[in-house]
């Protein structure tokens, strides 16, 4: 049912799977999105436009495709959400058995829906399916592929294997390409407001605790790199650290307490947070920003200090 505090136009469907795309002043982009939709060569689904209040009119053609096709829902919040209380109003929305949660600057390819609904549909046991991408340009040009160099081949993971790649080496998952079973979503719960920039992160963690986690090595989404994206300021903040050490406590103190003592899953953790950290503080330094380069070495020796002590531990042994 639809929210009190939301309006709604929709049409009828059954679908196998249900796509959403949370905007906000989507521009251009939001139409290319919206077509790659339409274009699937799977075509048992519905789509709902989850409008968090935009002002730029880029949702007004979507009056117009709705009479055309009545698959294409739309849905305006008549106050800003934010995205992670956006998100979690797409997992709710519709009805179909999947749900993937797209981006409003980003493109599907045309088997996407196809191939991941087949591997939820031949793997019970899997809770959630992602893929590789292609990484474009604001013009759409292709320049570079993959998003986890780990994973180009198709592959079942476990929960456990997931976990240990995800800390280790960052979110492997680019959150357009991801399709999760609804009953998944409902048995997992809302998208984190504590983690405004990584609750994507967090979930994809949260469904591992619970299932295997399916991959599809060629890319299926085309994953836009443009200058607008909210995450740029993210990327390189000292707050995007303390986002990210915060999902780290959330999973161990909260989400698997039982992974307290796991010491491999805790040093992966700290190891990333170092890593990122000193990567930053470089840069910052090179711009000539002592002091932001002064608090991402402090937040190393706070946040990570059994990774400080194994690196040292560990270069010795190779002697």
């Amino acid at each position: 049912m639809p929210r009190p505090d939301i309006e709604s136009q929709s049409g009828e469907s059954t679908p196998a799977v249900t796509v959403t795309i949370p905007t906000y002043n989507g521009g251009s982009y939001l139409r290319a999105a919206i077509d790659s939709v339409l274009s699937q060569t799977f075509v048992d689904w519905e789509l709902f436009v989850s409008d968090d209040s935009s002002t730029d009119g880029s949702t007004d053609f979507l009056r117009a495709l709705m009479e055309k096709d009545r698959r294409v829902h739309y849905i305006r919040n008549l106050s800003r959400l934010g995205l992670p209380q956006n998100f979690t109003q797409c997992a709710q929305l519709g009805s179909g058995r999947f749900v993937a949660i797209f981006h409003q600057d980003d493109v599907m390819l045309p088997d996407n829906l196809a191939a991941k609904v087949a591997m939820l549909d031949a793997h019970p046991d899997v809770g959630m399916v992602h893929s590789n991408i292609e990484q474009i340009d604001d013009a759409g040009t292709v320049f570079a592929e993959h998003w986890d160099t780990m994973a180009t081949k198709d592959a079942i993971l476990s929960g456990r294997v997931f976990l240990e790649r995800t800390l280790s080496n960052g979110n492997i998952v680019c959150a357009p390409t991801a399709v999760v079973r609804r009953s998944v979503f409902r048995e997992v719960g809302s998208f984190d407001p504590r983690l405004p920039w990584v609750c994507d992160w967090d979930m994809w963690i949260r469904i591992a605790l619970r299932h295997h986690i399916g991959v599809i090595g060629r890319p299926q989404v085309q994953w836009r790199d443009h200058q607008n994206q909210e995450g740029k300021n993210f990327e390189s903040s000292l707050r995007g650290l303390r986002q990210i050490a915060l999902l780290f406590e959330l999973l161990f103190n909260e989400r698997a307490p039982n992974l307290r003592r796991d010491r491999r899953l805790r040093l992966a953790a700290q190891g990333t947070l170092a890593r990122w950290a000193v990567g930053r503080a470089t840069k910052a330094w090179q711009r000539g920003q002592r002091s932001v380069t002064i608090k991402m070495w402090a937040f190393v020796l706070l946040k990570c200090p059994d990774y400080l002590v194994r690196v040292p531990y560990r270069r010795l042994r190779r002697r």
